[in-house]
């Protein structure tokens, strides 16, 4: 007490630097509008399995003008997703071989550009300035992120430009005011396909509530990270499974019990930590082969939501235990109207999710020269945290750097005033 060294006295929040959230050039007068040729990666046929080779770069890809209806996007970020392997195996079935349905199975085109989530700066609208039935506040320089039309053969995210509908497209907020946490666009392009999922797979299917209990398995992938911490945000009781190189991060995430799959019996684990009652839902990350056996650490009339593909039983336990099941699946809201037009605001709300730190995306830059491994990881489910695809513009690699750089030190730097 009687030292004269002074206490250390953090500085002002004023004193910070606002950066630069936009690329330094966003005059886009020679392309805007106009037919482009750029470098992506293209799945040309279907294939029966993945495999590397399904994939190839390509500096032939042929992007057209926007339509009256899109934006086109000049993409600096890609979320990498198990989808963006599964697509290249999806095989749409013969209009003979359906069978009659309100419903009619969706066609994928091939070939197609790849990629499923993005975000970048919009290049170009396809509508008139002074187009007055174009009721859109998206304007060339916005910074956006997005999900993509995975039954389509143009709009993929992992390539230079992408055409997108403007009425999914989500603008990213531009803060004028030092003081509130910024978002990066490599953070941004990881929101819509597995926030997304984690998102409505929590609020929208199994309607979380405060105070009880779910089991996500697969908690340290895209979806899964995700979904452990807005879990714990809302406060629930997590259990989550994981491998063991992954424990300590799933706790980092949030969870309450982290159990190793591979040495010990998850579903006992559970019922002992909950008295044999069981956990209020499971969310199935992992895989849909699991959901079955997992289903059995839920409580009688609990509910399960499934990410991965169906639940196909092999015995009446679901039906016995009067077990609720839900589905998400973000790549084909398109094709439903209602869907379709909760993508925007879906986004919007990740966006300020994030902002209010419900929720950290931890994330590993993969550049896009390097796509077709990057799937092959993902598609072997050996993944922690999210994958992203990052220097799409050579000439502007150093930039971005740095940029990115400045947005981690300005967001870090919060914390501690």
């Amino acid at each position: 007490m009687g030292s004269n060294e002074s206490l250390p006295v953090r500085k002002s929040v004023e004193n910070l630097t606002l950066p630069q959230l936009k690329p330094s050039v966003t005059d886009f007068n020679t392309s805007r509008r106009k037919p482009i040729i750029c470098s992506g990666w293209v799945a040309n046929e279907c294939c029966s399995q993945w495999s590397p080779q399904n994939v190839s770069y390509s500096n032939e890809v042929f992007i057209p003008a926007p339509e009256r209806h899109q934006v086109r996007v000049k993409l600096y970020a890609a979320g990498i997703n198990p989808v963006d392997a599964q697509r290249t195996t999806f095989k749409s079935a013969a209009p003979d071989a359906q069978k009659p349905s309100r419903h009619p199975l969706p066609t994928f085109a091939f070939p197609y550009v790849c990629g499923i989530e993005g975000s970048g700066i919009i290049e170009s609208v396809g509508w008139e300035s002074d187009d007055s039935t174009m009721n859109c506040d998206l304007q060339v320089g916005d910074r956006v992120t997005f999900l993509a039309d995975v039954t389509k053969n143009l709009g993929g995210t992992f390539c230079q430009f992408a055409n997108v509908d403007a009425s999914v497209v989500c603008k990213l907020p531009e803060v004028e005011e030092v003081g509130s946490p910024l978002i990066d666009m490599v953070e941004a392009a990881a929101l819509p396909a597995a926030a997304g999922t984690a998102y409505i797979a929590l609020f929208d299917k199994l309607r979380i509530e405060k105070g009880k209990s779910i089991f996500i398995s697969g908690a340290t992938g895209g979806v899964g990270s995700v979904a452990v911490q807005l879990a714990h945000f809302f406060g629930l009781q997590v259990f989550a499974s994981c491998s063991s190189s992954n424990l300590n991060y799933a706790r980092e995430l949030g969870a309450d019990v982290v159990i190793d799959y591979a040495r010990g019996d998850v579903v006992k684990r559970i019922l002992k930590e909950t008295k044999d009652y069981g956990v209020d839902y499971l969310l199935e990350c992992a895989s849909s082969t699991l959901a079955e056996s997992h289903s059995q650490a839920l409580r009688y009339g609990g509910s399960i939501c499934v990410i991965t593909g169906l639940l196909q039983p092999s015995c009446d336990l679901v039906f016995r235990r009067q077990l609720s099941i839900h589905y998400v699946f973000t790549g084909l809201m398109y094709n439903i109207p209602d869907a379709r037009a909760q993508l925007r605001p879906l986004c919007t709300a990740l966006v300020q999710m994030y902002l209010q730190q419900a929720f950290r995306v931890d994330v590993e830059e993969v550049p896009l020269s390097r796509v077709g491994e990057a799937l092959s990881i993902i598609a072997l489910g050996h993944c922690k945290g999210k994958l992203v695809v990052t220097g799409f513009h050579e000439k502007e690699a150093a930039e971005e750097y740095a940029r990115r750089m400045l947005v981690k030190h300005y967001n870090t730097a919060l914390q501690y005033h």
